[in-house]
């Protein structure tokens, strides 16, 4: 290596770390000091607050992202976060099984069973309960005449 080459090797060097020295908030990978964030963002987010400056820049815009959402989201997904630590090792996987056989079925069938599941969410929750204790043990002809009488009663799908 020439000496000249070594010279701006150590200059680049020095130069870096002086740049983290004086602005160690925007050097980490792209990230934000905690400094940088909204009051909102840091009442959000105060127990992140030691050790924000240690995660990436893609956790904290997660996380950033995390505090704009309304109250109200945040609740429920804390809620189903900690129904989801609930779950058993096999309730899970039988679940990311069957999400990924949603996620493989042709557009059409998607819109057919969220068209579906709406339809069950607009039914009272009695009736609800009494058609997922029925239909695992009725014949495909037993679940359609079923089904045909609840929408006589409580509407179409």
């Amino acid at each position: 290596m020439s000496v000249r080459v070594h010279n701006e090797y150590l200059l680049f060097l020095l130069a870096f770390f002086l740049a983290l020295q004086i602005f160690p908030g925007k050097v980490h990978a792209g990230g934000v000091s905690w400094n940088q964030l909204s009051s909102q963002e840091k009442n959000v987010l105060g127990d992140f607050k030691q050790r924000w400056s240690k995660y990436s820049a893609y956790k904290q815009k997660k996380l950033r992202r995390w505090a704009k959402k309304p109250l109200s989201a945040r609740r429920l997904i804390k809620k189903r976060f900690k129904q989801w630590s609930a779950l058993g090792v096999a309730s899970k996987a039988k679940i990311k099984l069957e999400l990924q056989r949603y996620k493989n079925m042709p557009h059409s069938k998607r819109i057919k069973l969220k068209a579906w599941w709406r339809w069950v969410k607009k039914l009272p929750a009695s009736v609800r309960r009494k058609l997922e204790q029925k239909l695992p043990g009725m014949t495909k002809a037993q679940k359609k005449e079923y089904i045909r009488q609840l929408e006589k009663k409580y509407g179409p799908r």
